[in-house]
């Protein structure tokens, strides 16, 4: 869901920037990740249902998005370390204190991920539905 924000930098300086990035997350790799982790992530559950959410950064998250940022430093290292990265920043979101507000996000295509992953043995990959597939 999109939603406007507004925001107000109060404090930065030539000395101490204000850096800003954000990742779009992805309903499908939150859906795949229920169905390899189940729902029992470790993250205290969230019955609220809220479209913002606020929290401190974790450190591992942090670390990450830090590791995701250096790779333009190497951009050849990026399309193979890139979607590693953006997945464990699902993940560790996922198992984190917003990892309620992340369940939500990812349960309407947590069945159709565990049906898959019953009958084929493997989560459907990302383009599962661009190949044909014959049933017969």
């Amino acid at each position: 869901m999109d939603l406007p924000a507004v925001s107000t930098v109060t404090r930065a300086s030539a000395k101490n920037p204000f850096l800003s990035f954000s990742l779009k997350l992805d309903r499908y790799l939150i859906a795949q990740l229920l169905s390899e982790v189940g729902n029992t992530t470790g993250a205290a559950e969230d019955n609220t249902r809220t479209a913002v959410a606020l929290a401190k950064v974790e450190q591992s998250v942090l670390e990450a998005f830090v590791r995701l940022i250096n790779l333009l430093e190497t951009p050849e290292q990026i399309p193979i370390l890139a979607p590693m990265i953006i997945r464990e920043i699902h993940y560790r979101l996922l198992t984190g204190p917003q990892g309620g507000a992340l369940r939500t996000v990812g349960a309407l295509g947590t069945q159709f991920n565990r049906e898959y992953k019953r009958l084929f043995g493997e989560p459907p990959r990302r383009d599962v539905n661009r190949r044909r597939v014959k049933v017969s």
